[in-house]
This record gives C-alpha cells, structure tokens and sequence, in this order.
C-alpha cells in the first residue's frame, strides 16, 4: 500500500473540521464574554473610585480668603476645577487646575443643579467632566468638577489589550485545536485510507487477495476508533478468506472443465468418424436412419466446437504467456470478412480497411478468431438482406476494429451480460434456420482481447449494432 499522505488541509465538512471551529468559536464567545465583564467592572470601579474623589473635594467646603491663579488645587488631583458663587453679588471665583475655564465654561458649571445627583456634562472646550454642586448657605454654592477621561483613558488602553488578548486566545486555540484534533485523527485517517484503498482494488479477479490491514499502531484497543479498526481488519480478514475460497473452488471448476472438454475430444472425434464412415453406404440404408446419422455428425460437429471453445476458454483462465509476434491486422480482418461472405452468402458484406497493414503484436490465430466470431455473430443473429460492416481503422497508440450491422440490435437488458459465457440475446436478434450457436463466441472475444491489453465495447439500438475492439500498437 502506498506511504499514508499527511493532511495539511481540513476537508470541507469533514467532523475534524467542524470540532475545530467549534471549539474556537466556543473560546472566542467565552473569551469575548470574560474581556466585556472585566472592561464593565473596570468601568464601575474607576468611576466610583473618581465619584468618591469628588465628593471628597465636595466636603472640603468654600474657600477661604482671595481666590486666584496661584491657588493650587493637588488636595484633590491634578484636573479638579472648583467654582465657588456668591448668588448676592453674582461674582463666580474660579480656580481651574490646571488651565483655565472659558467662561461658557464656567457658566455650564454655574447652571448645575445644587443637591443634585453627580451627572456628566461636556464641558465646552474640555472635553467630559463628572460635576457635583453643593451650598453653604441659601446665597453661596460650590461646583466640583473632575474630568472623565480619568476613567475613559484607562479603560480605552484596558479594552486595547482584552481585544489584542481575545484575537490571540482565539488564534492560539484555532492552532492548537487543529494539531491536537489533526493528531487524533490520525488513526481515523489511517483507517478511512485503508477502506478506500481496499475499494479500489480489482477483487473481481479470483487470484486478487486483500493484503492491507488498518494499522492500530498508536491507538487503545478500547478506544471507538481502536474497535472500528479491529472490526475492520476482522471484516478483511473474512474477504481474504472468501477470496480464496471463491479462487480454490473456481481453479478446480476450471480443472474440470479442462480436464472433461479434453477427455471429450477423442469420443467425438471417434462419433465423428464413424459417422463419416456411414455416408459410403448411407444410400443403401433406410430414410429415417440415415436422417438420423447426420444428425448425430452434425451434433457431434458441434459438440467439438463447444469443446475446442471451453478448452481456449480454460486455457485464458489458467492465465498462460501468449505468444506474442508482429501480426497484421489488416490481413486478418480482410480473411475474416471473406470467410463470412461464404458462409453467409445472404447477407451484405462491407469491409473498409486501409492501404498499408496495420501492425499491432498479438497471436494472430486467435485475434482472426475475435474478429470471425463478430462477424459470425452479426451473421447468426440477423435475418437475410442485413448488411454488415467491418472495419479497421489506425487511432495513434491503438488499432480499431469495428463490425457494425443495421439488424434488430441488442435488448437493453442483455447488453450488461453480453460477454459473459452462454449469453444468448435470441429473444430479439433472430437467428438463422439451422444454425447453433454455444454461447460462448462473445466470450471468447472479450478473454482474447483482454489477454493481448485492449478492450472491447458494445453500443447497440434497434437498427444498428456495433462492436468495438481496441488493440494496442506496443505491449
């Protein structure tokens, strides 16, 4: 068996495949679902951490004294802006930390709500702020304000590398999952390359055995692809076994047949002779017996020719070396068709062969009898006044022999078994008066040509009936 093929591909809509994506889509969820809770509960933790910082500055109370420029703010972080009004004066005293508010600036922070929850409001110019108001008295309020990208510039870095983390988990768990469910199909693979291997062997022929087994090597016995393979190998095993039995019982079918044809020979040929004998003095004999006496040569005749025919029918089984020479097609084919011109005088006969022989190596005794038994066929199986057509005809690599006739054709439902031995299609072609046929002239044609490396094909329909025979120019 040829070396198992690595696979560097998933097959489209193999299980490996789909495990796969599964698997990663199930991390990517996952992973995605983890980076979202965790980018939300930074969110919540930053903002309440910069609330809490803002109610601290809140608490602090109004200032004291002059307020300007040089009025610092670090009590409570780089960024706080506080405004502080007198609604009696309407005067605000901003210290801004550390730039200055414009005053649409200022006056967004003027309107804030006293006693109202903490909002965010987008302060022209500066961006998003948290802002808290809060009165020492019925006349004076303070206004705390924090920016909020204290909170966003964090979680916008945070949400940077969950998503840079959530395309590597997924990466990484595509990668690994490939290789670790690519490995643990390698068994699977073995097995389903050793079926299909198997599936393509020519078990047809009785000499083929099942050779390959499924390699359990890395795989526990208890394992669902351990027990597939052992059930497997059990299955081959059983084929191998019924292979040789179907071999032995065919060998022996075809030593007797072998054996009975040959040992047939000399008592026909004795029946034959002593028929011949009666033909010196069948005048004198009564009607009925001499009727009878060329009736037993005549079944003898035939008897011989079904020997002779199982005999090279045996002889292609047992698989002998041909003899091989250069042969001429042309010539065999045009004494063929001269030979059924004479034995079917009735008939139409056309040959079409080309000028220079065409040479293919073949024993050319038995391709003239492939090309005798097309032409006897088209004959026996089709009334008087058809015409029938040989012809050879020079493809490259490849002889082709054709006999074609315009008779009934071939049924439908004989066409499958139309070479196999003592296949009759008399139902529909009909048969001349007086000639028999053993059933085994197609036969004969298709083990010929498949002992000398060709082929032959049947395509038939009611009027017209071909038979094509493909020989090789080199073995």
């Amino acid at each position: 068996m040829a070396k198992l093929p690595k696979v560097s591909k998933l097959p489209k809509g193999s299980m490996a495949r789909r495990i796969v994506w599964r698997v990663t889509i199930l991390v990517g969820v996952v992973t995605i679902m983890l980076s979202t809770f965790s980018a939300v509960a930074s969110f919540q933790i930053l903002s309440q951490h910069l609330d809490d910082r803002l109610r601290s500055a809140a608490n602090q109370g109004f200032s004291r004294g002059s307020f300007n420029e040089s009025t610092t703010c670090a009590d409570f972080g780089a960024g706080l802006v506080r405004v502080e009004v007198n609604l009696i004066s309407l005067q605000y005293m901003p210290i801004s930390c550390p730039f200055k508010l414009t005053d649409a600036g200022l006056q967004q922070l003027f309107n804030t709500v006293v006693g109202a929850p903490i909002e965010t409001i987008n302060l022209q110019g500066e961006g998003y702020y948290r802002v808290m108001a809060s009165s020492r008295n019925e006349v004076e309020f303070s206004v705390v304000a924090l920016p909020l990208s204290e909170v966003t510039n964090p979680l916008a870095w945070q949400l940077i590398a969950l998503s840079l983390f959530t395309l590597l988990a997924i990466g990484a768990t595509y990668l690994l999952t490939r290789r670790v469910v690519t490995h643990a199909m390698n068994p699977l693979h073995r097995l389903t390359y050793t079926a299909a291997h198997v599936s393509q062997m020519p078990l047809a022929s009785s000499e083929e055995t099942v050779s390959v087994r499924f390699n359990p090597t890395g795989v526990a016995p208890e394992s669902e692809v351990g027990r597939v393979g052992s059930a497997f190998n059990h299955m081959l095993d059983n084929i191998d076994r019924a292979l040789a039995a179907r071999h032995e019982s065919e060998t022996k079918v075809r030593q007797f047949v072998a054996d009975a044809s040959h040992e047939l020979r000399n008592p026909l040929a004795s029946i034959r002779g002593y028929a011949e004998l009666t033909k010196r003095n069948r005048d004198e004999l009564p009607e009925e017996t001499a009727y009878a006496l060329s009736r037993i040569e005549s079944e003898a005749n035939r008897m011989s020719a079904l020997v002779d025919d199982l005999l090279l029918l045996a002889r292609l089984d047992s698989g002998p070396v041909l003899e091989f020479e250069p042969t001429d097609v042309t010539e065999i084919v045009l004494n063929a068709l001269s030979d059924a011109r004479v034995a079917g005088p009735d008939h139409n006969w056309i040959l079409d062969v080309p000028d220079a022989p065409l040479i293919v190596p073949g024993n050319a005794f038995q391709l003239h009898q492939v090309v005798a038994n097309l032409l006897a066929n088209a004959r026996t199986h089709t009334p008087a006044g058809t015409t029938v057509k040989a012809e050879l005809v020079d493809e490259a690599a490849w002889v082709r022999i054709t006999v074609a006739d315009n008779g009934p054709g071939v049924p439908e439902e004989v066409r499958p078994t139309i070479f196999e031995r003592f296949s009759r299609a008399d139902s529909s072609r009909t048969r001349m008066e007086g000639v028999k046929s053993t059933g085994l002239g197609l036969a004969i044609v298709a083990a010929v040509v498949e002992a000398h490396h060709g082929y032959v094909a049947l395509s038939s329909k009611p009027g017209t009936t071909l038979f094509t025979v493909r020989l090789p120019k080199t073995q």
